[in-house]
């Protein structure tokens, strides 16, 4: 496990060259009217690396996010994980392109024609590209439920392969709620509109990460006792970090933790391909 406390070098292309930090904040200062910010003060003292963990609701939001967090932090990149397709798309994918984005190829595309470009699933298992990336000191967004979520009210369960590359890494993780003004009064998510990003306290795992570290090492823990002990630890770190958004976001989450989950719904969903999400 590696505490994000090591002290590492920090990557030459952490941030962006100057004419694309000159676009980026075109491109922001033009969307800006649609955009509140609350609690921005969670980001002046940062550690590096981070990771950024949010509701998803929209596609646009993820690319309103991205250019906020590259203006906001002087072009200090943030990569995002998303969908292969997105670096198809005009303006966008240039944009994911100069942020190191972090592709999954597990969903087709809804165009036809550009799924002759998909990749195998097995040819990136983005859990290590993002282990790989916050050991090298880069930050991270992740969407934890997966997929866009376009109900007004409820947050879907988190996955947990947030939980597990926390587990992996010791990285600290800032929460953030996206919300909608016209949401309450609308009663679903606007396809376009204003847009709120609220930002969490950092949420260190530390502690939680010891105590498995620990438990794990003891002689007497049979390998079944290890996986069902893994398997708890990560649910609970992505519970955790799923309430904290369910905050911040004004939706509910109202799923059990890990030790109130049947024994088969603890276990199952282990594949690297269940462990993962997209934008």
């Amino acid at each position: 496990m590696t505490s994000h406390h090591q002290s590492r070098t920090t990557s030459p292309h952490a941030y962006l060259p100057p004419i694309i930090r000159h676009a980026v904040d075109w491109y922001y200062h033009c969307l800006h009217p649609y955009i509140h910010v609350e609690n921005e003060y969670q980001l002046n003292t940062l550690p590096e690396p981070v990771i950024f963990a949010a509701n998803h609701n929209t596609s646009f939001e993820t690319v309103i996010l991205a250019l906020y967090l590259l203006h906001r932090r002087d072009g200090k990149k943030v990569s995002f994980l998303v969908d292969w397709m997105y670096q198809y798309l005009p303006i966008v994918g240039w944009l994911m392109k100069h942020i190191d984005a972090i592709y999954g190829y597990n969903k087709p595309s809804t165009i036809s024609f550009i799924n002759r470009f998909r990749k195998s699933p097995e040819t990136q298992k983005v859990t290590l590209v993002c282990i790989r990336y916050l050991r090298d000191r880069r930050n991270v967004v992740i969407f934890p439920e997966g997929t866009r979520n376009t109900h007004p009210y409820q947050l879907k369960r988190g996955r947990k392969g947030i939980g597990d590359i926390v587990l992996q890494t010791g990285v600290p993780v800032i929460p953030i709620g996206i919300d909608f003004p016209s949401r309450m009064m609308r009663g679903k998510i606007p396809r376009f509109g204003r847009i709120i990003f609220r930002f969490g306290s950092i949420m260190d795992f530390r502690t939680a990460i010891q105590s498995y570290c620990q438990k794990t090492a003891h002689e007497a823990l049979c390998r079944h006792e290890q996986r069902k002990l893994y398997h708890q630890t990560i649910s609970d770190i992505t519970h955790k970090i799923m309430n904290e958004i369910a905050v911040l976001s004004g939706k509910c989450f109202s799923y059990a933790t890990a030790q109130q989950s049947p024994q088969n719904e603890l276990i199952k969903n282990t594949t690297e391909e269940k462990l993962i999400w997209y934008g």
